[in-house]
């Protein structure tokens, strides 16, 4: 697979010799947003329900700093945590991390071995929580209990409607939806490593979006029989005498 890119990412180093050249990975980043008084982009509405699909079955925690966000990848759904950060790597409450956008930036997370123990333990406060059936949540150890049996979630549906290899939602879909992001930014490399991204991508793009450079030139069965020199009647039997008769 060749990446044409505007940008470099976690796996791109795992492209070697013996790779097919006629795969193409056009990664170009582009972000579909719901303007005012404009109508949503259809893109932006299928992500929306398939995240709704997703929290139906995971369990959900907001606070004034950790907040889900979401990355699909070749066919499949992911929720990770993030927070605003300071330069001195202080948490900033999200409310306010416009007022701070010249220091505050984006951390991401998707293990509980991502966070020490003395974080992990500590009270959320304040805090809110929703799923029908979802336990109490007051630490973030909590969350990560609550949700370990919680899977990516299948949407192949999506990807192939929409030519999509990866995207991410970060802030809420009213942040709108952003294609092909810079997975290595995302900490994505936690969650698949360099060589399989580069073959789950290849493969994705030649085998379920079915694109290639040169694509393959089909020929109808008919044609196909004509190039031979075969007729109608090459594969039927010959009319009997009586047949001819009548």
């Amino acid at each position: 697979m060749r990446i044409i890119r505007e940008f470099n990412d976690y796996y791109d180093s795992s492209a070697g010799y013996g790779i097919d050249m006629s795969i193409v990975y056009h990664r170009t980043c582009q972000t579909f947003i719901k303007e005012k008084g404009a109508p949503e982009p259809e893109l932006v509405s299928a992500v929306k329900k398939l995240i709704v699909r997703y929290n139906d079955q995971a369990t959900l925690i907001e606070s004034d700093t950790y907040q889900p966000f979401y990355v699909g990848f070749c066919g499949k759904l992911y929720m990770g945590l993030f927070a605003y950060v300071d330069q001195a790597g202080k948490l900033i409450s999200h409310y306010r991390a416009h007022e701070t956008k010249d220091v505050a930036k984006p951390e991401f997370y998707w293990h509980q071995k991502d966070f020490d123990e003395k974080t992990l333990k500590a009270t959320l406060d304040p805090q809110s929580l929703w799923h029908f059936f979802a336990p109490k949540i007051v630490t973030l150890e909590d969350w990560f209990k609550a949700n370990r049996r919680t899977e990516p979630f299948e949407a192949l549906d999506l990807f192939t409607a929409h030519k999509l290899v990866s995207f991410c939602v970060i802030g809420g879909i009213d942040k709108g939806v952003q294609i092909n992001p810079c997975l290595k930014d995302l900490r994505f490399q936690k969650v698949v490593d360099s060589f399989t991204a580069f073959q789950e991508i290849s493969m994705f793009i030649s085998g379920v979006l079915g694109q290639t450079e040169n694509p393959m030139i089909t020929t109808s069965d008919r044609d196909l029989a004509i190039s031979k020199g075969f007729t109608q009647l090459s594969f039927r039997k010959k009319p009997t005498k009586r047949q001819c008769s009548r």
